[in-house]
């Protein structure tokens, strides 16, 4: 084989290189996009079949607490609350959130993170399980300015039936950029503000003195030194800082965050009613998570009797025997918010009869 042939099959092969890579960076293009288009997918199918389930019970009695039954500290109360509220299975949807506050949860959770959107870092809420915080569960995710437009637009509106309750709005931050902090703070600032409590919450605040209120509650157990990250540089003149909104952090010891498998591994610590009939000698108020991997719905009536737990979130897109229970207690309680001194009464009646005495 002479030089030119050898050249011109050098050329040739060139050629054929040159346009198969084309072809494959057109469909590794075409590909990325249709990844990227997926993450923003919602299935509404999910969140269709949570809302027409028809075994939850109707909410027929639902109401604010009265005033009069609004006089006792924080950690005397018993409070409906949600869990990843946003969230229908594998999907993240703000029609979510409005659902559980008309269900009149008055605790709502979500996990925040810090995420690149379209070269644009933004707070976004998802559900993750990865402890790097880099890859969600779920398939999609939604800015967190949307998720507190939807609870400033139906948390204090006649969507929800308790509409002049408290409501504490609880955020995981899940993110090693400390620029999330501003951010979250900036969103509160311009969103939440207007009905947020001014000053710090603790347990013996009294109850009447956050009515029509947003309670700020931070976890503090992912980073606890974040408000040192969340701090203003002096010369930032548009930063936010997030402990300016903050009311409360969970994870402190007034405020006790725990998963169901962690308080179940604690001793029994059995509230007691006092002589006054309407208060306890309960020390902290406890807020319980249900297992990150686990269907299962934590159990109401367990958890008060036996932990004397204030708090217990439930995953509304798993509508199984506990959380029905736990809606029965509400409804039957005439609201989302009951004092602990009447569900210890209430659940000790429901054990009695279930032993049948």
């Amino acid at each position: 084989m002479d030089l030119l042939n050898i050249f011109i099959y050098i050329v040739i092969f060139s050629i054929l290189f040159y346009v198969f890579s084309k072809l494959y960076n057109a469909r590794k293009i075409e590909t990325v996009q249709v990844t990227e288009n997926m993450v923003g997918y919602i299935n509404n199918q999910e969140f269709n079949n949570i809302t027409s389930n028809s075994n939850l019970p109707s909410l027929n009695t639902l109401t604010s607490i009265e005033k009069k039954y609004a006089q006792l500290p924080l950690k005397e109360y018993c409070i409906k609350a949600s869990y990843n509220s946003a969230t229908t299975g594998k999907s993240i949807n703000k029609n979510m959130i409005k659902y559980v506050l008309s269900r009149g949860c008055r605790f709502i959770d979500f996990e925040v993170f810090y995420s690149n959107i379209n070269d644009n870092y933004k707070a976004v809420v998802a559900e993750s399980s990865d402890p790097d915080f880099k890859v969600f569960d779920t398939d999609n995710h939604i800015d967190l300015e949307d998720c507190f437009t939807t609870i400033i637009t139906n948390g204090f509106s006649n969507t929800s039936p308790n509409k002049t309750d408290p409501l504490f709005v609880h955020l995981r931050i899940k993110t090693k950029d400390t620029n999330c902090y501003a951010a979250v703070a900036k969103a509160v600032d311009s969103i939440l503000k207007p009905k947020l409590f001014e000053g710090q919450v603790t347990k013996e605040t009294k109850l009447s003195e956050t009515m029509g209120k947003i309670i700020l509650v931070i976890d503090k157990t992912i980073h606890r030194d974040y408000k040192e990250y969340a701090k203003c540089k002096a010369s930032d003149v548009n930063c936010y800082d997030l402990a300016n909104y903050l009311n409360l952090e969970s994870g402190s010891q007034d405020f006790n965050l725990l998963g169901l498998m962690q308080i179940e591994n604690q001793p029994p610590n059995y509230i007691q009613i006092k002589d006054d009939n309407i208060s306890t000698n309960v020390v902290s108020t406890k807020v319980v998570l249900p297992l990150s991997k686990s269907n299962n719905n934590p159990n109401i009536q367990k958890l008060i009797l036996t932990y004397g737990a204030q708090i217990i979130a439930y995953r509304y897109n798993v509508i199984d025997e506990n959380l029905i229970d736990s809606e029965i207690f509400f409804n039957d309680s005439r609201g989302g918010i009951a004092p602990l001194a009447a569900a210890l009464v209430y659940f000790r009646n429901v054990q009695r009869e279930q032993k049948g005495l």
